[in-house]
């Protein structure tokens, strides 16, 4: 099955616009071509099947690169070096029900782009879930401009109440739909959220109070003065068989390199930052409503910034500045 000529445009152009995390500057000089030549020779059907197969295949030439392996597919795509990516690549890209996807998408790139590597022909291609893994920040950055530019106010205000609920506050999903003017006042240069039964009854989750993050103070004050009538996120509540935000939530529109807006995939983001503030860990726990975390999923996305200080920690010095 050949792609379309107005397909291939639309997959040259969204994979010319994706940039992995963190990308290293090999990826502009040359690694972006590389990588993006040997996704085309797998011949994708559409820009979401050529950006899935990107997302795996970049992190991969990257560590290639830094194994000082040949800018050749014969050289990088091949099983042995797939095991070895596997084994001992950073794994930031694929934890949390990924893993059988990379390794899918890279079998299926070397398949296409090699001739002598022995691959297995026959690849079977693994559900598309969604990843829970964290956001970078710059597709955050991306989805906050997008919010301001979608093609109805109802959509804008939707996407700007979800990215400021489910990423500023860790809001459920079934939570968002419910949070009106007056669960949120004002605080020490942030806003604080009040959720109560009223918001938790389909969540069961428990009752708590999320200081919001301040960078999404601009965006709920434009938001609080939207909201006069109705809920942050739309006109009315809706009932408990129908969500309106689920329907609102289908006709938003993202730049095609940009992965689905996902309100667990927000939730899990702003953990993250969480933790990487420093915080103490119940503090998080109880701000997210939880008794444990699963850090598995976090680790890869956890930095340290300051290692004497974590090394004094430690000790049981003091931290103070």
């Amino acid at each position: 099955m050949s792609t379309q000529p107005a397909a291939l445009t639309q997959i040259h152009e969204a994979l010319a616009a994706y940039r992995p995390r963190d990308a290293a500057p090999y990826w502009d000089a040359s690694g972006s071509a590389f990588a993006i030549n040997a996704v085309l020779r797998a011949k994708p059907q559409d820009e979401v099947d050529a950006l899935r197969l990107l997302r795996s295949v970049a992190p991969f030439v990257l560590w290639a690169h830094e194994q000082d392996l040949p800018e050749h597919v014969e050289a990088v795509f091949t099983p042995d070096r797939l095991e070895e990516y596997l084994s001992t690549g950073a794994r930031a890209e694929w934890v949390s029900n990924t893993f059988v996807t990379v390794k899918w998408a890279i079998r299926r790139v070397g398949v296409g782009a090699t001739k002598r590597a022995p691959w297995a022909p026959k690849l079977t291609a693994p559900k598309d879930e969604k990843l829970s893994v964290p956001y970078s920040q710059s597709e955050i950055d991306w989805y906050r401009a997008a919010a301001d530019n979608q093609a109805t106010a109802r959509r804008s205000r939707y996407m700007r109440a979800a990215l400021a609920m489910h990423h500023g506050a860790g809001v459920k999903h079934n939570e968002l739909r419910f949070i009106v003017l007056g669960d949120l006042s004002e605080g020490d240069g942030h806003y604080v959220l009040t959720l109560t039964d009223q918001h938790t009854r389909l969540s069961r989750m428990p009752n708590r109070v999320v200081a919001v993050d301040a960078a999404y103070n601009t965006d709920i004050a434009e938001l609080l003065s939207e909201a006069s009538t109705g809920t942050l996120a739309y006109r009315h509540v809706g009932s408990d068989s129908y969500d309106p935000l689920k329907v609102v939530r289908r006709e938003i529109e993202v730049p095609a390199a940009l992965p689905t807006m996902d309100p667990r995939r927000l939730r899990n983001t702003w953990i993250a930052n969480l933790l990487n503030r420093r915080l103490p860990l119940r503090a998080v726990l109880e701000a997210a409503g939880l008794q444990t975390l699963d850090l598995s999923l976090f680790l890869p996305f956890l930095v340290d910034a300051d290692l004497p200080r974590s090394r004094r920690g430690m000790a049981g010095l003091d931290l103070a500045p």
